[in-house]
């Protein structure tokens, strides 16, 4: 089983790209609906490995 903080990244992952996928990758909108900065929002990404698979 895995560690809470296991589980709260995978959680965080999954519901980040949730929004992503629902606001067609659109940063700003992911944000705004995440009530977070775009910045903030650029750097979850990167720590997470989430990017746009074209």
């Amino acid at each position: 089983m895995p560690s809470l903080k296991t589980a709260n990244i995978e959680f965080e992952k999954k519901y980040i790209l949730q929004i992503l996928n629902l606001v067609n990758w659109k940063i700003s909108e992911a944000a705004e609906l995440l009530h977070i900065d775009r910045t903030n929002l650029f750097r979850k990404m990167k720590k997470l490995g989430i990017t746009k698979h074209k």
